[in-house]
Formats: structure tokens, sequence, C-alpha cells
């Protein structure tokens, strides 16, 4: 089940008490009192934004969704009392302050898996309602057997933040193998993965002591161009911050003497921030690390034994390996997901297949959703890549980055954009 029929399920109260169901889509990206803003991932892509009241109304409760491809669908709690026992689907029609009814048909009735007997109707509805939303003070939605009437304070300022919800989304989509991690060659006992706990994902190397005292380190490629050392009792706990930690001040000794450092600390969970480049390539690669709180009244001191080539993987975090290396027409081949937005602000995804054609050329094969296809051409400078389509007279361009993530250059009004992710193929 999908966060979204889980949350519309519950009042928020269980919600709060049951958000560890869940891994990053728990964590409104927005909120505000009336609603609450959800950027919805799953299977390792970003699918669309949830704007969900924090209330019930009665025993109901609203909720709408952009997907990324553009789509609007609305989302309704409770409705058992307003359909027919055992229907699948219902028509009815919807107001906004009252106003004009506007039709719709096969909303989508839904038993919840959650709690039993409870029903929800999904319909998918016009795009240009969220617009209206945003200037109206309540909807009414009637079905066969009744209606049920939601205020709408709070709907225009979650709306303002559904465009940008959905522009972060495409742009942290990793896509399948699309992650940098696999341009990093990590030394022998480290793994090079993605840390998905953060808003945007973070590149991090992990590794445990093999044998003797306990022990796990992770390094964390942060977005502010920073490094963050993870010291932890098992591998497991390596993926995100010390749960419930708090900043403090500490010494930290990483063997070659000691230095007051600011650490995010959960009892022996430590994360050693704002490290630089310069810092990570001085790490040990045995020893110990010794970190001591600084902060009044505190009683924390600890050595982590040092199994592991640390300061190897600092210099392997620093270093990429060729692959990483300005891409080339032959480096590109292969299969992409398509994600982007086009000058009407309207949201489209398919898939490419990408060929070399000579020392810096390319043919590019787009797939729509809709099943149209579109053949390009393109001509690579460095990083830099202009394309175009069969029987298009302007051309696009693209920036390629050393991920091989094609981040696709605004065009027309500035509203447009497009991105290649790798499908790891």
């Amino acid at each position: 089940m999908r966060l979204r029929d889980y949350l519309l399920m519950f009042p928020l109260s269980s919600v709060l008490l049951a958000t560890a169901a869940f891994a990053d889509d728990d964590k409104p990206v927005y909120s505000n009192r009336q609603w609450s803003l959800y950027a919805e991932n799953s299977s390792g892509h970003f699918w669309d934004c949830d704007a969900i009241r924090n209330n019930w109304d009665g025993n109901s409760r609203l909720a709408f969704y952009q997907t990324f491809d553009g789509y609007l669908y609305v989302q309704i709690s409770g409705v058992l009392a307003y359909v027919d026992p055992g229907s699948t689907s219902a028509d009815g029609y919807y107001q906004l302050d009252g106003g004009t009814p506007v039709a719709f048909k096969n909303a989508r009735i839904n038993d919840s898996t959650l709690k039993p007997g409870e029903k929800y109707a999904d319909m998918d509805v016009a795009f240009e309602l969220m617009d209206k939303m945003s200037r109206a003070r309540t909807i009414t939605f009637s079905f066969p057997k009744g209606a049920v009437k939601f205020p709408l304070q709070g709907a225009s300022d979650v709306i303002d933040h559904v465009t940008s919800c959905i522009d972060n989304g495409l742009v942290t989509d990793q896509g399948s193998g699309g992650d940098n991690s696999k341009t990093y060659k990590p030394p022998n006992g480290w793994k090079a993965d993605i840390d998905s706990s953060a808003s945007a994902p973070l590149l991090f190397f992990g590794a445990e002591n093999p044998s003797g005292p306990k022990g796990a380190f992770a390094l964390v490629q942060m977005k502010d161009g920073t490094y963050t050392l993870r010291l932890r009792d098992a591998q497991a706990d390596l993926k995100t911050g010390p749960d419930g930690g708090k900043r403090e001040a500490a010494s930290v000794d990483l063997g070659s003497g000691a230095s007051s450092m600011l650490v995010n600390r959960k009892d022996t969970a430590v994360d050693i921030t704002g490290l630089t480049a310069a810092d990570i390539q001085k790490l040990p690669s045995s020893g110990s690390i010794k970190v001591t709180s600084l902060e009044p009244g505190a009683n924390f001191t600890h050595d982590y034994a040092v199994g592991v080539d640390i300061g190897a993987a600092g210099k392997a975090l620093l270093s990429p390996t060729s692959a990483n290396d300005p891409p080339t027409p032959s480096t590109l081949a292969g299969k992409y997901y398509v994600r982007g937005r086009g000058n009407d602000g309207k949201y489209y995804y398919g898939d490419a297949e990408v060929s070399a054609d000579g020392s810096n050329k390319l043919k590019i094969a787009y797939t729509w959703s809709g099943g149209k296809t579109l053949n390009s051409k393109g001509v690579m400078f460095g990083q830099i890549l202009t394309a175009l389509g069969d029987g298009d007279k302007d051309p696009y361009t693209y920036k390629i980055g050393l991920d091989h993530v094609w981040r696709g250059a605004q065009w027309g009004s500035g509203q447009a954009f497009e991105y290649f992710v790798p499908k790891g193929n």
C-alpha cells in the first residue's frame, strides 16, 4: 500500500504513531495548519506529490495528488455512507463554493486494507481543478447516496508548493541504477551506496571492522561540498544520522591530534560533520578515533577502534574512477528514463535509447508514455550536447553530468526542462 492510502485511512494522531513504517515519504516536504504535502517515492522512483488535509471532516478526509506526468487525482476517505454497498465505482459531481456542478464518472471505490469495512474514492479530474481550488472556500463531492463538503482554507498555500515539490522530485530521482555511486570505486572492504534518508540522495562509502572490536564507519559526501564521518557500532546503523541525536561540541582525535569539532550524537552513534576534502585525506588507516563531549555536564568519551582503512576510503571518495571522466557518445550509449515538463507546465515521461554515431555525435530514440516516438540527432562539445528532433526547427541543449545524468537546459518560456536518468544497463 502506498503512503497516500495509509494516511487517508487513519486520523493524524494514529499516523504519527506509525511513521516508522515508511522510509522517506512519512515526512512532509511542506505543511501549514490545514494541509501537508508529501513527495511519494516507490521502487526507486519519484511518482507524485500528495496534498492531504491534516484533519478529518466528520468521517471523511480529502486529498489530491499530482503525478509527475501532469495528471491530477482526488481521493476521499470515508465514503461508505455515500455509495452503494459492494460498489467498485460511482458517478457524481463536485461543486466549488456551491456553484455549477461538474460531473465525474467511474470514481474508483476501494476497500481499505487497514481499516476493514471502510471505503475511499479515487478519481482523476481536470488539471485545472487545482488552480480553481486555490481560489475557492469549499468543495463538495456528491455521491449516489449523499454528499460531503470540505473547507479549502490553506489549499492555495499548499498548491503554491506543488510545482516545486514535483521539480525537486524529478531532480533527485535516481532511476534504476542511475545513482552516481556506480562511478566511484571504493577500496577493499568498503561499499559505495546512496543515503536515501536525506532530502536529496547523498553518496556514501560504508564499511565494518571485519574482525576484532565492533565498529562501522561511513564517509558521506554532503550537498554543501563538505563531508560527514559516521561512527557506529554496527554497519546496519550507517545509513542514517543518529536517531534523535543532538548537536554538540566535542574534542575529536582522528589520529593526528585532538581538535574541537561539532558532532551530532546519540549515545555512541556519532556523526562528525563539516569535514573538508583536506580533512578526509588525513583520516587514519588504523588505530582509533577518540571522541569526547565538551558540553557542560556531559560525561561522554569513546574510542572507536579502526579496523578498516578510512584514509584510503577518503582518497577514493575524492578520486572518482574513469567513469566520471567527461562523457563521450560511446560511454553514453544505453537506455534512459526521461522525465520533463513542457512550456505548458504539464509533466511528461518516457524512455530513450541512445547510440553512438561517431566521435562526437549520437542518435536518440524517444518513446513517450502515450506510445508516440521521436528520433533525434545530437552533437557533443565537451559536456554540452545539442540535439535536434526529426521535424523540429529549434534545437534543445543538455548538460551531461559526470554521473551521466542529462539535465536539459530551460527553453521556450523558461519553464521547460528535461532529465535523462540512466537505467543502469
